[in-house]
Parts: C-alpha cells; structure tokens; sequence
C-alpha cells in the first residue's frame, strides 16, 4: 500500500512536471511567434514607406520632364522643323537643364529593398534608370555644344550649306533635342505605369498584414 502511494506521489509530480514544462515552452513558442510577427509587420510598414517615396519621387520626376519637354516645344523643336524645311532659321541656343538625383530610385537595387518590389516592378525601374541616364548624357552633350555655338563670332550663316541645308558640324542640333524629347516621352509612360504598380503594391502589403 506505501509503494502504491509513493507511485501514485511520483505520477502526479512528473505529471505537474511535464504540465509545467508545456505551459513554459507554449509561452516561449508564442512569444517567438509574436515576435516574428511583429518583425513581419515592421519590415511590411517600411517596406509601405518605401514605396510611398519611390512614389513622391515619381512625381517629381515627372514634373521635371513635363518642364523640360515644354522647353523642347516651345524652343528647339520649332526651329529643327523650319531646319527641315530647308528655311534657315536662327538657332534656339538658350540651354536646358536636367538635375536628378534619384536617390531612391537607385537605392531599389540594393539588397535590403528588394523584398518591397516584385519582378516586373524592378524591370521596369531598371528600363526607368537606364532612360534616365540617357537623358543625362545628352542634356550634357547638348548643354556643351551650345556653349560652343555661343561662344562663336560667326553669325548664323555659317550653319548652312546655300541649298539651305543645315552643315553635317551641327547635326547634333538636329539629333540630340529629338532624342531627349523621345527619352522623354518613354521614360513619362513609364512613370506612369510604375506609379500604377506601385499603388497595387502597397495595397497588397496592406493585406498581407491588416
């Protein structure tokens, strides 16, 4: 009768024991799974946040691109057109300006924002950078032969050939500002349906964690 009693002691103690072993690691086990899903909601909440400024970014660039294709309608495009028709126009030297820096553009190709956008969102980033870097390079071209043509003495009789046409020296005139207006145009499109991406992106975030 004693062992009876000391075995049924020993049963309830491992008992209380193993119930208190399960309660210790269900706390430890939801503890972690609060703490992984908070982490999830953090990342998600930056991940929002970095999208909402590639999207303010978006805006400014395209406000910039708007400013500039108006300078190529009003001023150099007008003129390529009577170049064309063979009429000797005087050349629009007045310069235009391309200054962006995209710090958050750039950033999307770094690791750690990556998980924020899916594939066909970073194409069409990488397809935005590389129209970006194309503007640049002939905004610069063009800004240095305009100082070029500034800086010369000569009048504008020069830039012809008699038959009226414009003299092979000066076709980056001609090909440099129909160049940056069709990046232009490409790269504002492009703008346009990265925005649209990224707006379903964030609300996709936002479902995932309500």
């Amino acid at each position: 009768m004693p062992n009876l009693l000391r075995k049924s002691k020993v049963k309830r103690a491992v008992g209380a024991l193993v119930l208190e072993f399960l309660i210790v690691f269900l706390g430890v086990y939801l503890a972690y799974v609060f703490s992984d899903m908070q982490e999830l909601r953090r990342e998600r909440h930056i991940q929002i946040k970095y999208c909402r400024t590639l999207i303010h970014e978006f805006k400014v660039l395209d406000a910039l691109l708007a400013a500039q294709q108006q300078q190529l309608e009003q001023g150099f495009l007008p003129v390529i057109a009577a170049i064309d028709a063979g009429q000797k126009p005087a050349l629009h030297i007045e310069p235009i300006f391309f200054d962006f820096r995209g710090l958050t553009l750039e950033s999307a190709f770094m690791a750690e924002n990556f998980d924020a956008l899916d594939e066909s969102i970073l194409a069409n980033l990488a397809g935005g950078h590389s129209s970006i870097l194309g503007i640049q390079h002939r905004v610069t071209a063009l800004r240095a032969h305009l100082r070029t043509l500034q800086q010369s003495s000569e009048g504008s009789t020069y830039l012809y050939h008699p038959d009226g046409r414009l003299r092979e020296t000066f076709h980056w005139y001609v090909s440099l500002p129909q160049e940056i207006s069709d990046f232009t145009r490409r790269l504002r499109g492009a703008l346009t349906v990265a925005t649209e991406d990224l707006e379903q992106r964030i609300e996709t975030l936002n479902e995932q964690w309500p």
